[in-house]
């Protein structure tokens, strides 16, 4: 391309995703007509979306117009450069920008005419619309094959293999059983379905039989947990239909189909963590394939996972002083459990999930403790005789005077909108560059806020904790974490006393 110079650039793109969309040749033929006798360059993209400009012959193309050797740009249609309105109004702006022209061989838009660019944009719009349209009509059509119990995909769980099969007519897939992984899930149930045995009670066992998951690693707590909970093995019956539905999941099989022979597709949703405990607006479907643990054992387990759960792991957020306190017997950290019913949060080691600290600790209630490490913050505080600091007063006036600017940017901007209806082309362009300007600077300003206010906690300084703990009830959770992380480096807690190990 280096010796090439005026040159008009056909490009042409055409989806592996549609079989009947019109061809490259067809493309390149209607182009050409519109050209006749000039010097024309083919670029051409066979198989990609037009979701997006990531395509080879397209950058090739984009790199030739900047080079300065194309003087303009025809396609066959507006969408062969991009369904994206963004994409398509960056494209016409940088081809201004190089005074470089832009044609569509079948829809007589050219940038050359106000009226074209208008054309452009509306026709832009239009082909975004219906790539949103598409992609409405591929998730209509997932949520209804997996309502009928289609195989949609995913790793086959444990216990199970594939094997094809046909529903309403169309070829698909459903799970059959693997005899001898589901006689071990058989006995994870059987061992966890006992009054006084616990996850890690099955897992130790699948450990000493050497019996490891798919993917060659021991079987965890977690991964057991999951299993257990997944309704893919439960011979579903009304005694299951009433647990989800008492669970507020959205079973869209009606009752006279939980037979007590089929298992059951459980579907959390594109929003919706998978390994979540609500079943609220989860999706429960009977699927094709036949489960194998009963009813009356699959509820049980199912019931005391939800029971155990109720008392779980938090995480930091939940006291401001996560991460400082540890247990003084095996050094691991001190983690918050919380009771979910009674919302009572208290410490315990995390080295017992481990099975490395059996030592026993007195029950640690969270907000006691807070409360004690606060009288030992309040004493520390005496004993340094602190001055005052302004520095996070100066913060806040910092973020206060952007703010300020900002809404003075809002203004302005607001004011050349206005303008932009009532000028000329020529103005209409240096306003346009004004406007992009105003909006950079704005960003700037947003960012330069984000940042003041992230770093917040960080501007906790030994100067301006001189009167901390008369607003301390007035503090943020992250203003008590700052002052924790400024004061404290570990907190060791013994079964008769605590010690505090300080930074200053």
């Amino acid at each position: 391309m280096k010796g090439l110079i005026n040159m008009t650039a056909i490009y042409a793109r055409r989806s592996v995703y549609n079989a009947d969309s019109i061809s490259i040749e067809t493309q390149i033929e209607a182009c050409k007509n519109i050209v006749k006798g000039e010097s024309i360059q083919i670029y051409k993209d066979n198989g990609f979306s037009g979701k997006d400009t990531d395509r080879p012959d397209f950058k090739r193309l984009m790199t030739d117009i900047k080079a300065g050797v194309i003087n303009k740009v025809v396609v066959y249609k507006l969408d062969r450069i991009s369904r994206s309105v963004l994409d398509v109004a960056e494209l016409i702006q940088e081809l201004e920008k190089l005074h470089v022209d832009f044609v569509s061989a079948t829809e007589n838009y050219e940038t050359t005419t106000p009226m074209g660019k208008a054309m452009l944009n509306m026709s832009a719009t239009f082909a975004q619309l219906e790539r949103e349209n598409i992609a409405a009509r591929v998730k209509g059509a997932y949520i209804s094959r997996s309502h009928k119990g289609f195989y949609m995909g995913g790793r086959v769980p444990y216990g199970f293999e594939l094997t094809p099969t046909v529903i309403c007519g169309v070829n698909t897939k459903k799970y059959i059983i693997e005899p001898i992984k589901a006689h071990t899930i058989q006995r994870m149930y059987e061992i966890y379905g006992q009054p006084n045995t616990s996850l890690g009670d099955v897992r130790r066992q699948l450990i000493s039989e050497g019996i490891i998951r798919n993917d060659g690693s021991n079987w965890t707590t977690a991964k057991l947990s999951d299993l257990m909970r997944n309704p893919v093995y439960v011979k579903a019956d009304s005694k299951v239909y009433e647990f989800f539905q008492n669970e507020r999941a959205n079973i869209v099989s009606p009752l006279d189909e939980f037979n007590g022979i089929n298992g059951c597709y459980l579907y959390t949703g594109e929003n919706t963590n998978r390994k979540t405990w609500d079943l609220t607006n989860q999706t429960l479907v009977v699927a094709p394939h036949e489960g194998f643990i009963s009813s009356d054992l699959w509820l049980y387990c199912r019931k005391k996972l939800l029971g155990n759960h109720q008392i779980k792991w938090t995480k930091a957020k939940n006291s401001w002083l996560s991460g400082k306190v540890k247990c003084g017997h095996c050094g691991h950290a001190m983690v918050i459990r919380k009771a979910n019913q009674k919302r009572t949060r208290y410490f315990v080691c995390s080295g017992r999930s481990d099975y490395n600290c059996k030592k026993p600790m007195p029950t640690i209630y969270a907000d006691e403790f807070e409360n004690l490490i606060k009288m030992y913050i309040s004493r520390k505080l005496d004993d340094l005789n602190l001055k005052p600091n302004a520095k996070k007063s100066e913060c806040d006036l910092q973020i206060h005077k952007l703010e300020a600017e900002i809404a003075g940017i809002d203004a302005d901007i607001r004011k050349l909108v206005d303008m932009l209806m009532q000028v000329d082309e020529a103005s209409m362009k240096y306003i346009q560059e004004k406007i992009k300007d105003l909006d950079r600077d704005k960003q700037n300003k947003l960012d330069e806020i984000q940042k003041l206010k992230s770093n917040s906690t960080n501007n906790l300084n030994l100067g301006e904790l001189h009167n901390v703990m008369t607003l301390w009830d007035k503090l943020s959770f992250d203003d008590k974490r700052g002052v924790a992380e400024l004061l404290i480096e570990k907190i060791t807690v013994y079964p008769q006393s605590v010690e505090i190990i300080w930074k200053v």
